[in-house]
C-alpha cells in the first residue's frame, strides 16, 4: 500500500508498505479521509512520546471496510465506518469500568507497528468502529475524533443550559469544545486566543465574545463581560503555563477548570484559589466510544455539523509538504486540514 512514513526526525518519505493482514477478530479499512493532528507534527519533529520515527502515523480517519475476520459479526465489507483510534487491554480496573481511555496498557493506531491512516489501509478491532450515518460525509466522520476530545471534556463537567464557560485556546480542540458546549445548551461561551483568525472562527461558530490575551487582560475582560461573576467552567486547550492560574482567577466559586491540553513540564498553581473558592481542577484524557455515540446522536438529531471546521482539503501527494509546512509554523490559521484519498 502507499503510505507516508516518517523515516527519521523531520523526514517523511512516500513508501510502498506492506498491506496490513486482517486477523480473525479485526476489520481491514480502506482510508477515505484522514485528518492531520498536532500530535502528528510532534511525531514528525521527534517530540512525541509514543509516535516515534520510523512510523506510519495518523489516527483521525474514516473509510470503508474491505475485509472482515472470521469472528466479526456486526460489520461487513462495504460498511462506511469511523474509528475510535485506541483500545484498552480489557482486563484492568479502568477497562472493566468502561474508562479504558485511562488504561495503562491501551494501544493506539499510528503508534509503533500499528500503521496509521497516513497509509491506504488500516486494521481495527470491531469495538473501535461505528457505522457512519446516512448523509454524513467521510470528511465530517473523520472530524469526529477531534470533536470527541471536546465532547469528552464537556461531558465530564455536566455543563448545561444556564451555565457559562471560557475556552482558553481557540484552535481545533477549543472550537470543537465550543460546539459541544452549545449542544449541551451552554449559550454563554467566551474564547481566548492570540490569533485574530481563530477569534473570528470562534465568533462565527457562536462564541459570545472573544479575548485577545496579547492586548487584553483576560481577568478584566471576563469580569467585565460577566458582571464580575466569572464563569462556571474554564476549558484549557493550549499548554501555556500562565493560563492555569488565569483560569482559576476567572472561574466562579464552585467552578471547574478542565485541562485538555497536554503540558510538557510541571506548572506552579496557586492552590489557595482552589481551596478558598472550592474550585475543582479536572483532567480530560481523549475520549471513549460513549463520546462518539453522543456525537453521532447529535448529528442524527440535526444538532451537529462539522463541515465549517474543515478549512483545507489536500490530496495524499500533498501531505508530506503540508506536514513540513506545519512543522515550520505555517498554516496556523487553519482549523482542520484533511487528506482526501
Amino acid at each position: 500500500m502507499k503510505a507516508l512514513k516518517f523515516v527519521e526526525t523531520r523526514k517523511g518519505e512516500y513508501v510502498t508498505a506492506e498491506k496490513p493482514v486482517c486477523g480473525e477478530n479485526q476489520v481491514l479499512i480502506e482510508v477515505k479521509v484522514a485528518g492531520i493532528c498536532h500530535s502528528d507534527i510532534m511525531s514528525y519533529e521527534g517530540k512525541h512520546p509514543w509516535r516515534i520515527p520510523p512510523v506510519i502515523t495518523g489516527h483521525e480517519f474514516s473509510g470503508v471496510i474491505v475485509e472482515t475476520g472470521a469472528k466479526v459479526k456486526d460489520f461487513s465489507s462495504g460498511d462506511r465506518v469511523v474509528v475510535e483510534p485506541h483500545v484498552g487491554c480489557g482486563e484492568c480496573e479502568y477497562c472493566k469500568k468502561g474508562v479504558y481511555n485511562l488504561c495503562n496498557r491501551k494501544r493506539f493506531i499510528g503508534v509503533g507497528d500499528w500503521s496509521g491512516c497516513f497509509g491506504e489501509f488500516v486494521i481495527a478491532e470491531p469495538s473501535m468502529c461505528l457505522k457512519i450515518p446516512e448523509g454524513m460525509s467521510f470528511e465530517e466522520a473523520a472530524a469526529l475524533e477531534p470533536y470527541c476530545v471536546g465532547e469528552h471534556a464537556v461531558d465530564l463537567t455536566g455543563a448545561g443550559a444556564g451555565d457559562s464557560a471560557l475556552i482558553v485556546g481557540g484552535g481545533t480542540i477549543g472550537l470543537m469544545t465550543l460546539l459541544s458546549l452549545h449542544n449541551r445548551g451552554v449559550d454563554t461561551v467566551f474564547v481566548s486566543d492570540i490569533s485574530a483568525e481563530k477569534r473570528e472562527y470562534a465568533v462565527n461558530a457562536g462564541a459570545s465574545g472573544t479575548v485577545d490575551p496579547v492586548t487584553e487582560d483576560l481577568f478584566d475582560k471576563i469580569m467585565a463581560e460577566t458582571g464580575n461573576a466569572g464563569v462556571d467552567y474554564v476549558f484549557i486547550c493550549v499548554p501555556v503555563p500562565p493560563v492555569l492560574n488565569q483560569s482559576l482567577s476567572v472561574a466562579k466559586k464552585k467552578g471547574k477548570v478542565i485541562v485538555i491540553a497536554v503540558f510538557g513540564n510541571p506548572v506552579e498553581i496557586d492552590v489557595k484559589n482552589i481551596q478558598v473558592g472550592e474550585r475543582a481542577v479536572l483532567g480530560s484524557n481523549m475520549y471513549t466510544i460513549r463520546d462518539y455515540r453522543n456525537a453521532l446522536a447529535d448529528y442524527e438529531a440535526g444538532k451537529l455539523s462539522l463541515e465549517n471546521m474543515i478549512t483545507r482539503k489536500i490530496g495524499f501527494n500533498e501531505l508530506n509538504g503540508v506536514i513540513s509546512r506545519l512543522a515550520e509554523g505555517e498554516l496556523q490559521e487553519e482549523i482542520k486540514i484533511q487528506v482526501v484519498f
